[in-house]
């Protein structure tokens, strides 16, 4: 599993990171390849566990995560083994 964040997230760790989405609840959004998808599940058991809120922002492919988290459009993404695959 990779855990990335995007260029507006100023966290250099998972504990950081914890601590950010606290501070804003509901207000970042992540990436996966849809529900179900390897990264979906790995971000709402971080939810449960950490006690954050994120929105899901489901792409439909893995890779397409990649690049949105890149780029800003979304703030962080958990992509799990397989991903970004061509079809």
């Amino acid at each position: 599993m990779v855990f990335a964040v995007g260029p507006t997230v100023h966290s250099d760790s998972i504990k950081a990171f914890i601590a950010q989405a606290r501070a804003k609840p509901g207000a970042m959004t992540y990436g996966s390849a849809g529900n179900g998808s390897a990264g979906n599940v790995a971000f709402e058991m971080l939810k449960q566990t950490a006690h954050i809120v994120s929105k899901a922002a489901p792409h439909g492919r893995a890779h397409g995560g990649n690049f949105r988290t890149a780029s800003g459009a979304l703030d962080h993404l958990a992509s799990g083994p397989g991903g970004g695959g061509s079809r």
